[in-house]
């Protein structure tokens, strides 16, 4: 009986301690094609929590697509099942135009499924969409040419949830580059969208009747091709909450940049439906002008904010012509604000509350803020103490006359030199909403987001789009560098980019890569 006590003893000393390991102690790291040739080999032989390392290359074939069927197993909350490109932009799932390599439809699971750096692009449909699942990740992912219509580069889709994309990139063709539909807690971190081709009413970064949703930090630029636009009545905006059957609620977008878009700026709901609580802060819209779309759009934005934003050389909203237009009893607010050099109507329709703004040249400045300042160009003029703001357009500059006199000692117009969120963190979880030491610039990945844009070649409507234009366009920023994403944004008033934004180590190399895409 004592020995037999004895050995229960062990036994139970055993159990202790394997239920104390950590269960990243037992997950495989697997390569492919070294271990599996393909991904549907892989999947079935790896566990929850494993990590799957793709070398570089292109892959093909119904083999390779991530389906209901073809899916890596699920991980948990604390072991998360990683696929990942060996390295950044180098691996390629290509559709060939009849497959779609990444369309999974859950019944309400949790998947902890991490992706990282791959790329995925000509599919007949949306590149990278998922349904009824929870708890995705993308890092430094890239999506190009979904199909015509009404197809999306990232699609977090109808009653999706707990989904982030961080540092992403999406390009080529698709109605919108990245989108939230009918989902709750999605967040776009730090994500770069450019329109090469469309073909269907379009925007860049949409919370589409999305419950709790933010834009932190996201960039739209460049989608400038209008002669390879097809099928256009109206644009959503590069920053847009559409709810034609279902509300919005509480959808934040957070020092967003939207250049040299023919897309229009930002807008909040059409239709029948309302987008409550959307707030947009420290946002610059610029050079967003278009006859076909809402520059500002707050259409059925009930209780929604606009605060501390940069608008500059626009034109007027499409369907009433004006450049914030709001309707109804919905007590919209738009404060410590630059709307500069807006045309083709007057600035204000059904604003509620509209006060501490700078408003200068624009048509019919219909102001009624006790507090706008109407007679001071907000454009830095060279001198040492500036009396305008903005000599680049994404920060206030210190000793100028905006500065610290908004509300309650705010500046007024936007400031975009922080990032937001914290890298990784899901809707909700500690930290993802809250200001970062980090600086926005110079921006995250830029070099290679560059460089397969560039690469990008693509035909609508008859006519060719070439990738190497605007922010990738070969030549040189006026720092003296090669253009980059951040110089392009940065310099966009015709002010060389300040020396300490690029350090000697910064400035991102032109290596050409080796993935061809269309």
């Amino acid at each position: 009986m004592k020995e037999n006590y004895k050995m229960k003893k062990i036994i139970s000393l055993f159990g202790v301690l394997i239920v104390s390991f950590s269960p990243e102690l037992f997950a495989a790291t697997y390569y492919m094609p070294d271990d599996f040739p393909n991904l549907q080999t892989c999947f079935s032989n790896m566990a929850g929590g494993d990590t799957l390392i793709i070398r570089d290359g292109t892959y093909t074939g119904t083999a390779n697509m991530i389906t209901n069927s073809v899916r890596p197993p699920a991980g948990s909350s604390s072991t998360w099942t990683v696929i990942k490109a060996e390295h950044d932009g180098e691996v390629f799932f290509d559709g060939q135009d009849t497959l779609n390599m990444f369309n999974y439809t859950g019944s309400g699971n949790n998947l902890y499924w991490q992706f990282e750096g791959i790329i995925w692009g000509n599919t007949p449909a949306s590149n990278v969409a998922f349904f009824s699942a929870g708890f995705l990740k993308f890092f430094r992912c890239g999506a190009f040419d979904p199909g015509t219509g009404n197809t999306i580069n990232f699609l977090a889709g109808r009653y999706s949830f707990d989904a982030l994309f961080e540092n992403c990139y999406a390009w080529g063709g698709g109605r919108y580059k990245f989108a939230g539909y009918q989902a709750d807690r999605i967040i776009f971190r730090a994500c770069v969208a450019r329109h090469d081709v469309i073909n269907g009413w379009s925007g860049s970064h949409s919370m589409y009747s999305v419950d709790d949703g933010e834009v932190q930090n996201c960039i739209a630029v460049d989608s400038d091709q209008t002669d390879a636009y097809l099928n256009i009545t109206s644009y959503a905006g590069a920053f847009c909450v559409p709810c034609t059957d279902m509300d919005a609620n509480r959808v934040n977008y957070v020092r967003c940049v939207a250049l040299n878009t023919r897309l229009g700026g930002m807008s909040a709901s059409r239709q029948n439906y309302d987008a409550r609580n959307v707030t947009f802060t420290d946002c610059v819209l610029w050079d967003t002008a278009t006859s076909t779309a809402s520059s500002i759009n707050i259409w059925r934005g009930t209780e929604s904010r606009t605060l501390n934003c940069t608008f500059g050389n626009g034109i007027h909203d499409y369907y009433s012509h004006n450049s914030y237009d709001c309707c109804g009893e919905n007590n919209t607010t738009l404060k410590n604000s630059i709307i500069y050099n807006y045309r083709g109507g007057t600035i204000f329709y059904d604003v509620e509350n509209e006060d501490y703004n700078c408003l200068y040249d624009n048509d019919g400045q219909n102001q009624s803020g006790e507090h706008d300042i109407t007679n001071i160009n907000p454009i830095w003029n060279g001198q040492a103490n500036p009396a305008g703001a903005l000599k680049y357009i994404i920060r206030i500059e210190s000793g100028s006359n905006l500065k610290g006199v908004g509300e309650n000692g705010a500046s007024i117009g936007a400031t975009a030199v922080k990032m937001v969120g914290k890298p990784g963190t899901l809707w909700g979880e500690q930290d993802y909403n809250g200001e970062q030491s980090t600086g926005m610039w110079p921006f995250p990945n830029e070099a290679l987001i560059k460089r397969k844009m560039q690469a990008y070649s693509g035909t609508m409507n008859g006519v060719s789009v070439s990738g190497a234009r605007g922010f990738a366009a070969e030549g040189t920023g006026l720092y003296g560098g090669p253009i980059t994403l951040t110089s392009y944004i940065w310099e966009r008033l015709g002010n060389p980019l300040p020396a300490e934004i690029y350090g000697a180590d910064t400035i991102p190399p032109e290596n050409p890569g080796n993935l061809q895409v269309k």
